[in-house]
């Protein structure tokens, strides 16, 4: 990443102005994983034999999640966890409604799942009815996996099929490991034996993680923020409006996105030593994503809208939450640049403001390799626009982070939940799978302990950082701006009142309570 000239190959190289206090950093994603890695948990673990094994190692690194790890591994097998977890687990943005017809190479049948179709409709008919859902990994086919000093990892391509039951339980009912067209590839089905159905299910689990990682939290979110982050520095004098505003959010953007990026792509980095892509496949996977990224899909009306997934849906509680707290801000943001731009006329002569969107959309977030547009205008035409690009900032520097971070403490320890890498090769034929398949294909000894590490390292809250419910803004003075911040305060704290009442009548889902969630970015 380039700012300002300078080339940022490593969290050194980043100018002091954006770089985050080295304090903060060395008591956090360092000293943590140290302290980690050192603790006997990590150190007694040298190989997994069964299933009790992953689930003894998870609970004695995180013994605080005992209990939940306990519960994954009770609920290991079954269908509605798997659906459960697409909702409420650590990238709820990838479910899809189905409104039309299957995708053309998922050839699935009414015979292949009619006894999965418990209201005794047609494929056609469940479809019209809203019924069935797709989750898709295409991008992975043409990837390089890992495979360096004689070792193998590997990733499949696949699609899975969920149904929406009588009982508002997402289940998948059929799960293809390939995006080829070819009538011999098989298409797993909960009629399969449990072996191969669990198996099928650990492929798309495996896909998931590497796009979580890779693209929806780092490409899409935290590098975006880098790329809006050095955009405002750039163009945008400290006392202009916008600055103020963003700030606080964006104050260890920069840091954290290229100390994240020399984690993931560096020599020997997380993506060689824990994932099945490696760091070749993870920038050729970031690449390709990003050719159709648009920076509208962090807004989660946008992103809700494009899957059809915006109505009501049992169970989806990021969808309800997300949508609470960016509505919460971007009214709180609508009021407070509106004292500053009163008409659309005074944004489209802001001429500080309009060369920091024309950055961002020449050199920030630039079209590359004949990709699609990213959604970045030119210029800000209208008052509107303005104030949902600052909404969204601030929602993903604190609310949308902490909905992609926080989930994984709790589904990605227990590691057959949320396989990194995959050891053996996708099946391409029933009746195989074994129990001893299953467990052979799961990371072991550095890869187990590299990856859990990471998850926890990167997952404990940091209780120096402010929280959205306490939010402050040292960049606004007088006593008008004051106001308007304990405004936001009392917002924010009748927010967290709804929510902790809606988890008494819910699965409780926390990642968006305010006084859980940090103001900006965190390690």
């Amino acid at each position: 990443m380039v700012h300002g000239g300078v080339v940022c190959k490593g969290p050194s190289d980043v100018p002091e102005i954006l770089k985050q206090d080295e304090a903060t950093l060395l008591e956090g994603l360092s000293s943590r994983t140290a302290k980690l890695l050192a603790s006997k948990p990590f150190s007694r673990f040298r190989s997994f034999e069964s299933l009790g094994d992953y689930l003894t190692f998870a609970q004695d690194c995180n013994p605080a999640m005992a209990d939940a790890y306990k519960n994954q591994f009770d609920k290991f097998f079954m269908d509605a966890d798997f659906g459960r977890q697409l909702l409420v687990g650590a990238d709820p943005t990838i479910i899809e409604r189905i409104t039309e017809c299957l995708p053309d190479n998922f050839p699935v049948t009414d015979e292949l799942v009619a006894k999965s179709l418990l209201r005794g409709l047609s494929i056609e008919e469940e479809i019209l009815r809203g019924n069935l859902y797709l989750v898709n990994y295409p991008n992975f086919t043409g990837i390089p996996r890992y495979c360096k000093k004689g070792t193998k990892r590997y990733l499949a391509s696949p699609m899975a099929l969920l149904y929406l039951n009588e009982e508002d339980d997402l289940v998948p009912i059929a799960i293809k490991l390939s995006q080829e067209k070819c009538d011999s590839i098989p298409i797993f089905t909960p009629q399969d034996s449990t072996e191969d159905w669990l198996f099928a299910k650990m492929w798309v689990k495996n896909a998931a993680t590497q796009h979580q990682q890779i693209y929806t939290m780092l490409t899409k979110t935290v590098f975006t923020l880098e790329a809006i982050a050095v955009a405002v520095e750039r163009n945008l004098y400290a006392l202009h409006p916008l600055y103020k505003l963003l700030k606080p959010s964006l104050k260890d953007a920069v840091s954290i996105s290229v100390t994240e990026r020399d984690n993931l792509f560096g020599e020997d980095g997380l993506a060689d030593r824990t994932m099945s892509l490696g760091s070749a496949g993870a920038a050729a996977y970031m690449k390709k994503c990003f050719k159709t990224f648009n920076m509208w899909s962090l807004v989660p009306g946008f992103d809700l809208r494009e899957r059809k997934m915006l109505e009501k849906f049992p169970n989806y509680h990021w969808r309800h939450d997300s949508l609470a707290t960016f509505g919460l801000i971007h009214k709180w943001v609508t009021s407070f640049l509106g004292r500053f731009y009163a008409t659309d006329g005074a944004v489209r002569a802001d001429v500080e403001l309009q060369n920091m969107v024309k950055d961002l959309h020449v050199n920030g977030l630039p079209v590359w390799n004949r990709g699609e547009g990213h959604g970045v205008p030119a210029t800000f035409n209208v008052f509107g626009q303005l104030a949902q690009f600052a909404t969204m900032v601030i929602y993903n520097c604190s609310f949308g982070y902490a909905a992609l971070n926080y989930p994984r403490a709790e589904f990605d320890v227990f590691i057959p939940n949320s396989p990194s890498a995959m050891m053996v090769h996708p099946p391409i034929a029933k009746g195989r799978v074994t129990m001893e398949t299953i467990i052979k294909a799961l990371p072991k000894n550095s890869v187990a302990v590299d990856r859990v590490s990471y998850v926890l390292s990167h997952t404990q809250k940091n209780i120096k950082q402010p929280r959205m419910k306490d939010y402050e803004n040292p960049f606004f003075t007088g006593k008008s701006n004051k106001d308007a911040i304990e405004n936001f305060q009392r917002r924010m704290l009748d927010l967290e009142d709804f929510l902790d009442k809606q988890n008494e009548n819910r699965n409780s889902y926390s990642c968006l309570i305010p006084g859980k969630v940090p103001v900006n970015i965190t390690m």
